[in-house]
């Protein structure tokens, strides 16, 4: 059996990869790690470490390229800080169920809806902004069951400009105009 005290649990595959307790099971017969990300390899051993016994299984977990989702490309890669973005993403091995997916452009989610397409090659969802410009945000996709997708993909929120009242004014100044837009911050200046 698992310790009730999940510090107790130390998980260790390989000679030193982590996986960190989530639960135990109440009758101490199961218990639910998240691995670390690792480099490929080969079969890593998972070694079970409680104190003081340490007991080592035969049982085995591979980190396989073939079983990691990857993204490859987002449509758009900028939208608004403000208003809804429409966001399409290619990849591989995203499956077919929305359940199983997490999806977010830094630190918003980008909400797949019941009328959303999702195949195993595309994801589409809808990311409102963190209402400031953020530039460079990672895209990362989480599949249940897979683990964290490859993505070098990035997405922008940006400062929308939709008109600037009046157009025109003198050469010499002194003529106030009104900007309209979305993504402004509340402090003057920046």
């Amino acid at each position: 059996g698992f310790s009730i005290e999940m510090a107790e649990n130390n998980i260790v595959i390989g000679s030193s990869s982590q996986c960190v307790v989530m639960s135990i099971e109440s009758d101490f017969t199961e218990l639910t790690c998240m691995t670390t990300a690792q480099t490929i390899g080969s079969d890593l051993v998972f070694g079970l470490t409680t104190d003081p016994a340490t007991t080592d299984t035969d049982n085995t977990f591979q980190y396989d390229i073939n079983s990691t989702p990857t993204v490859t490309g987002i449509t758009p890669n900028s939208g608004s800080s403000i208003l809804r973005t429409d966001i399409k993403i290619d990849g591989t091995l995203f499956g077919t169920d929305k359940n199983d997916l997490t999806v977010m452009i830094g630190e918003s989610e980008c909400i797949i809806s019941e009328n959303d397409v999702v195949t195993d090659i595309e994801i589409n969802c809808y990311v409102f902004g963190p209402t400031t410009p953020l530039l460079n945000q990672p895209v990362t996709v989480r599949r249940e069951g897979y683990g964290f997708a490859i993505s070098s993909a990035t997405f922008d929120f940006v400062l929308e400009v939709t008109g600037i009242s009046p157009n025109q004014g003198s050469l010499l100044g002194n003529t106030e105009i009104t900007i309209t837009g979305n993504g402004f911050s509340d402090v003057p200046g920046e």
